[in-house]
């Protein structure tokens, strides 16, 4: 009846990209995520010990919400290891069974801007883009790539992209001499620009040393 419908429209469709060790995709699509159970585990130890076997629920949709329900059907994120309250929240210590070193952790921006909460707390609406990724070194910054549609180059069927990079704090700029993955193409100029040459369909992303690899952007010819 009523509280159903309640449930459902308390989901929402959330896009999930998750980067791992040496910089691999483990995914990046989007989910439906709301309330969420998530296990928890003793063997969870980055917040400190006396984490616990046992089950959590987390309310309404969020970004340790939509990595756990995403889990379930992404074999390359599990073992998740979450460790129970321990005075902070929930902890998310394990992604597809990497564990961060000393000084790094699994870091999480939400809409390209690093979360100032921890996973179990950060809201979602339609349409956020998530972003969990292995930090292996707090210290250092890190710069995620976004790549973009620009525009169809005339009379062809080649399409400019351009790429773009974000701080912790959501400040975008163009970068010059992202190479892209899936298609032949120039590196990107000065102006973050470069034109492929798509097939029907084609799946391409941006990578640059230094920076976490982009979203994965479809574009096929004669569109």
């Amino acid at each position: 009846g009523a509280t159903a419908s309640a449930g459902a429209a308390a989901n929402v469709e959330a896009t999930l990209r998750v980067v791992g060790a040496d910089n691999k995709v483990l995914v990046d699509r989007k989910f439906k995520t709301g309330t969420t159970g998530v296990k928890t585990t003793s063997r969870a130890s980055c917040l400190g010990e006396g984490s616990k076997n046992g089950t959590a629920s987390i309310e309404g949709p969020t970004a340790m919400g939509i990595l756990w329900q995403a889990s379930e059907t992404v074999p390359a994120l599990r073992p998740l290891g979450i460790s129970s309250d321990l005075g902070y929240g929930l902890g998310l210590c394990t992604i597809g069974g990497v564990t961060p070193p000393s000084l790094g952790f699994w870091a999480l921006k939400i809409d390209h801007k690093a979360s100032a909460v921890g996973g179990a707390d950060a809201k979602l609406v339609n349409g956020t883009n998530v972003l969990w990724y292995l930090d292996e070194d707090y210290t250092k910054p890190d710069r995620e790539l976004v790549i973009k549609l620009h525009s169809k180059v005339k009379n062809s069927s080649k399409v400019k992209v351009i790429v773009y990079s974000y701080d912790d704090k959501g400040k975008r700029s163009v970068v010059k001499g992202a190479k892209l993955n899936g298609v032949k193409a120039q590196p990107t100029n000065g102006r973050g620009l470069t034109v492929v040459k798509p097939g029907r369909k084609t799946s391409i992303t941006a990578r640059k040393n230094g920076s976490l690899p982009s979203n994965r952007l479809s574009v096929q010819s004669g569109t």
